[in-house]
């Protein structure tokens, strides 16, 4: 198939970079690829905003949703300027403030994009990314078997990077968003629910189903008296069906021995005594909580952007609380609640493309379980594709 190189597409590539360059950073450094890709994606988005605003400034058009949100996004960033001036943190205060105008590029990158090329995005991302995700599956696999005793075969770093499954869990599961969307062949979506399954991203799968329930409600709903049959879907259906039971029957062991420990995880989702990632998640949010309720001053200023690493574990770096809501509410209160209630609240009554929603309601309900203020550059990007509304290359 030809493919055509013009801006469209080059802005669908920044876009597939900016969601994809954090997942994929860590599996670069095993490879001591020493580039950041990410840095490379903000730098490109960037440029195309300057280039947007000189060449196109007429085409740029703010609607009085876009303003309220860009007002409301302004808000909090003076609020958290601000408590740099009472926060217990050091340094990482000020890194923190500077690394959430990341968000603020990826929430306003959507208003420079002249088309957005769904068609080339998903290509990109099932035949380049979801590759370096089964990659991940199989050599977490490998790394604890016996084939890698000496630890020769997969190397100890590794080790180090294990827990970014996470990153390519989400990304994984927002595929498949885009290829249920696109309407692509079902086996697609077989194997990147697979893959998803042996990274062991519950939250992200857990979403995933919930986005996809609430998305297609009405045609669960309808499904009985609207659903037709037509020979090209059963022949469809039949040799689909056909090719599954094949590769379950011939290799269910090997399938299952790889994705097992993916699988592990959603045994000890229910058990908090035995998951040690839901125990910390319980222990943050009661500290949290318990800090917020101690006195009224805290309930309204916060403790300061950055504090609640250095408060919790006694270390000035990256910690939160794994709610976006509480992790805001303890550093900047009240006062940097409201705003950013308002940002992330109002924009699910917008009326948009069903993508779009589906995307925004993906990623807000991942950053209510896992999220901070400075890993949610695609939550950000996701209410840009709301708020302004790009349009979609058809």
């Amino acid at each position: 198939m030809r493919t055509t190189i013009n801006y469209s597409s080059y802005q669908t590539f920044v876009l597939w970079l900016l969601i994809v360059s954090g997942p994929l950073k860590s599996m670069f450094t095993y490879f001591y690829l020493d580039f950041n890709f990410t840095l490379f994606a903000f730098i490109l988005a960037a440029v195309d905003i300057v280039v947007g605003m000189v060449f196109r400034r007429y085409e740029i058009v703010l609607t009085r949703e876009s303003m309220f949100s860009l007002l409301m996004l302004f808000f909090i960033f003076v609020i958290m300027v601000i408590s740099l001036l009472y926060t217990d943190s050091g340094l990482y205060a000020y890194e923190k403030s500077a690394i959430f105008i990341v968000n603020i590029l990826y929430f306003i990158y959507p208003l420079f994009i002249t088309k957005i090329d769904l068609e080339k995005l998903c290509k990109w991302l099932l035949w380049f990314f979801l590759p370096v995700a089964i990659m991940f599956v199989l050599a977490r696999f490998l790394y604890f078997s016996e084939l890698n005793a000496d630890k020769t075969l997969i190397r100890y770093e590794f080790y180090l990077i294990r827990k970014h499954y996470l990153g390519l869990s989400t990304t994984t599961a927002a595929l498949i968003l885009l290829l249920v969307y696109l309407k692509k062949p079902f086996i697609y979506t077989i194997i990147a629910l697979t893959t998803l399954i042996g990274l062991g991203g519950r939250g992200a799968f857990l979403f995933l189903i919930f986005t996809l329930f609430i998305w297609k409600f009405d045609k669960i709903i309808n499904f009985g008296s609207s659903f037709k049959l037509t020979r090209k879907h059963l022949t469809y259906s039949i040799f689909s069906a056909s090719a599954i039971v094949f590769v379950i029957y011939y290799f269910f062991d090997k399938i299952f021995a790889v994705i097992n420990f993916g699988l592990l995880r959603f045994k000890t989702l229910l058990d908090p005594s035995v998951d040690r990632s839901t125990r910390g998640r319980i222990e943050r949010l009661e500290y949290t909580i318990d800090s917020i309720l101690a006195a009224p001053w805290k309930f309204i200023f916060g403790e300061g952007i950055g504090s609640f690493g250095i408060l919790y574990t006694g270390v000035d770096g990256r910690e939160y609380p794994h709610n976006i809501y509480l992790e805001v509410l303890f550093e900047l209160g009240l006062l940097g609640l409201i705003p950013f209630l308002f940002f992330t609240i109002i924009p699910f009554w917008y009326k948009r493309n069903a993508f779009f929603q589906a995307f925004m309601l993906y990623f807000f309900l991942n950053a209510l379980k896992s999220g901070d203020l400075t890993s949610i550059w695609t939550l950000f990007l996701s209410y840009g594709f709301i708020v302004f509304n790009p349009k979609i290359k058809t």
